[in-house]
């Protein structure tokens, strides 16, 4: 016995207004009576951006005697520009998002593995002209958990299973524009409910 779900999105946003940094404000260099201000910067909203993209899933749940499996697969596409001076690349997006996983449940056992894919990132830092990018990366993680009775269960949880070295996208203009992100990471949890 068994079900499928299977469910597709699309959008289209537009913003106006958008706040940026302004690198250079040449007509406030004076506001300040008697004083220069040499490189001003501020706030103003002083661009637009057209944001598009779609997402389509796919969910089955599985059942037998004796046990359950549920799996899952999801991809998103995103992609968008800045209307400003000249048009640019949207910062801080990955493109291209990809995850999977299944459950399954015997008896008192569950089993849950998953991975996610995510290409590169933008940085808001330019390089040549154009936005940095961050690296894509594919980890895998795993959840599994027994149930020792009705109100106990012992749990056991691996974050980036395979310990794999990755980085994301810091949120600021510098030429050090990626972070680091979790290695192999393993949590044991012993759980009651009263």
């Amino acid at each position: 016995m068994g079900e499928v779900i299977i469910s597709f999105s699309i959008y289209y946003s537009t913003i106006k207004d958008l706040i940026l940094i302004e690198e250079k404000m040449p007509e406030q260099s004076n506001y300040i009576e008697d004083t220069t201000i040499l490189d001003p910067r501020g706030a103003n909203n002083a661009a637009s951006s057209q944001i598009y993209g779609s997402d389509i899933s796919y969910n089955g749940h599985s059942y037998f005697s004796g046990y359950d499996l549920n799996y899952w697969l999801n991809y998103s596409y995103i992609d968008g520009r800045i209307d400003y001076e000249y048009d640019y690349d949207l910062p801080f997006l990955a493109q291209n998002i990809f995850k999977a996983g299944t459950t399954l449940k015997v008896k008192d056992f569950t089993l849950t593995p998953s991975i996610r894919w995510v290409s590169p990132i933008t940085a808001s830092y330019y390089k040549d002209g154009e936005l940095a990018r961050v690296d894509s990366y594919f980890i895998s993680n795993l959840y599994s958990s027994y149930s020792l009775n009705k109100k106990e269960k012992l749990s056991l949880k691996i974050d980036n299973l395979f310990d794999t070295h990755y980085y994301s996208v810091r949120y600021n203009t510098s030429s050090k524009y990626v972070t680091p992100q979790n290695t192999r990471m393993v949590s044991l949890a012993y759980t009651i409910n009263f």
